[in-house]
């Protein structure tokens, strides 16, 4: 039996390998939802600095609403 090691309370103690799985969505999420973004801004690429200017001020407006 393979000896266990870590923190047993932890969510990745008893399962390893599910801190990988986990991590790789994480990471797959924050591409969709930078490629969405992308997206975004680049409808009509001439209007590129007005919409990148649009989305750091929802981004400012969120990080004030949730106090972030």
């Amino acid at each position: 039996m393979k000896k266990q090691s870590g923190n047993h309370s932890s969510k990745y103690a008893l399962n390893p390998e599910q801190l990988e799985k986990d991590l790789e969505a994480k990471e797959n999420d924050r591409n969709t939802f930078k490629d969405l973004v992308r997206h975004l801004v680049l409808l009509d690429p001439s209007k590129m600095d007005l919409r990148f200017k649009d989305l750091l001020d929802v981004a400012r407006e969120l990080k004030q609403e949730f106090n972030l």
